[in-house]
């Protein structure tokens, strides 16, 4: 395509260089551009005059005539309508991953920022964004629906030009019809989708009940519901008012100074120094680790599922790894590991309004979790050899407090 190079030349001097011209127009152009990949857009590929079309082009300045090629842009991968974690498509999200989450050595908190910025956009490019879209009765009979929608029309307009008495009962009987139809539609779909829930409810299937419920009913409106206050003496109905409530009962029921038995110490038997615990974590660890994570679980301040750090692939697992061991270094972790998103959930006992019958649900960030579980499994490996008694089984590895009941009525029997 031919296009007019259009310059714009000072009025007052007729003259000027081509150096001038060029600096000029170079620091016009100097514009922060989008990286895609591993690699930016030339800023020498852009144009640095403005460009109109030969046909539509109209100035008092002067014009030269130039061919003018566009930059090609790199291909990026094809996007997906729908997220899908499934293991066939694994290699298609590690490529992204493989290719940018190579990075040079930095500093704990930048190398950390990197991670989430990569994994994001991988994700973003890779899966794209999820379409919720409500579910309505109609949208599964579009094809009926629209064609005795359109005989219905064709039957008014009919009607319209010549109001005759049998252009009046065609169309009224043909409407009649159609609602009729409609009815039927809407009652056939509520049926199927009825049975469906009740399988799930069936099969104890908690998951898919509440998901297919949303779907139909759309998603619960949100509103700031009034709380009493500490005392039960005031209904809170002001936002600030409740988020001040809910930050005074989390503060008296979280992060509560703990009392140590010096006597329950001192019963402890002395064993040896375990240097293994001294190690940084490994590869192995942080695989094992993410493997464990539980799928479908909401994500912390990062928005970043589970489902990622199990399909990264291995380029995510050495770059966990090396940042852990950083960390594992400095001897300290990042606070927004250890932030959490508090959601109120309620107890179906007693008053809603109180604070109490709430319970508060941590939403944490995925990459604190991970090193959270790694080093519980270091101490659960370290418990595990003669460290506890044979007579503690809650909160260990396939054991319970079951077990101990069962016990009990043995001894009784």
């Amino acid at each position: 395509m031919r296009y007019l190079h259009v310059r714009d030349f000072n009025k007052e001097s007729e003259e000027l260089t081509e150096e001038t011209v060029t600096e000029e127009e170079k620091r016009a152009a100097a514009v922060e551009l989008p990286s895609v990949g591993d690699s930016l857009y030339n800023k020498e590929n852009i144009p640095h005059e403005r460009i109109f079309a030969d046909n539509q082009a109209y100035t008092e300045n002067n014009f030269e005539e130039e061919t003018i090629t566009r930059p090609s842009l790199p291909v990026l991968p094809t996007v997906p309508t729908s997220p899908s974690y499934s293991d066939k498509n694994t290699p298609v999200f590690e490529s992204p991953i493989s290719g940018e989450a190579a990075m040079r050595p930095v500093s704990e908190p930048l190398q950390r920022s990197l991670i989430r910025v990569v994994v994001t956009t991988s994700c973003v490019c890779v899966l794209g964004r999820a379409c919720r879209q409500h579910q309505d009765w109609f949208g599964d009979n579009d094809a009926a629906i629209n064609a005795l929608l359109t005989e219905k029309n064709q039957l008014h307009k009919a009607y319209i030009d010549r109001p005759t008495a049998a252009n009046k009962t065609v169309f009224f009987r043909s409407r009649r019809l159609v609602q009729q139809r409609l009815r039927e539609m809407q009652d056939a779909w509520m049926s199927r989708k009825a049975e469906e829930i009740q399988g799930y409810a069936d099969r104890n299937e908690l998951k898919n009940i509440f998901a297919a419920t949303k779907a139909i009913c759309g998603p619960p409106v949100k509103s700031a519901a009034p709380f009493l206050s500490a005392d039960g003496s005031m209904l809170l109905t002001e936002k600030t008012q409740i988020l001040t409530r809910w930050l005074e009962h989390f503060r008296s029921v979280l992060n509560q100074p703990s009392t140590i038995s010096d006597g329950a110490i001192d019963r402890l038997s002395e064993v040896e120094i375990t240097a293994d615990l001294d190690l940084p974590p490994s590869l192995q660890e942080t695989i094992r680790a993410v493997q464990q994570l539980s799928s479908g679980k909401a994500p912390g301040s990062n928005a970043i599922p589970d489902e990622i750090y199990k399909h990264g692939g291995p380029q995510l697992m050495n770059q966990l790894t090396v940042l852990f061991q950083e960390m594992r270094h400095e001897g300290q972790v990042p606070q927004d590991f250890k932030d959490a998103i508090i959601v109120h959930l309620y107890k179906k006992n007693g008053n809603r309004q109180v604070c109490n019958n709430h319970r508060g649900n941590s939403l944490l960030n995925i990459t604190g979790k991970i090193i959270a579980c790694i080093l519980l499994n270091c101490l659960n490996a370290h418990l595990e050899q003669g460290r506890l008694p044979e007579r503690q089984c809650g909160f260990r590895r396939h054991r319970g407090t079951i077990d101990m009941i069962f016990a009990a009525r043995q001894l009784q029997e």
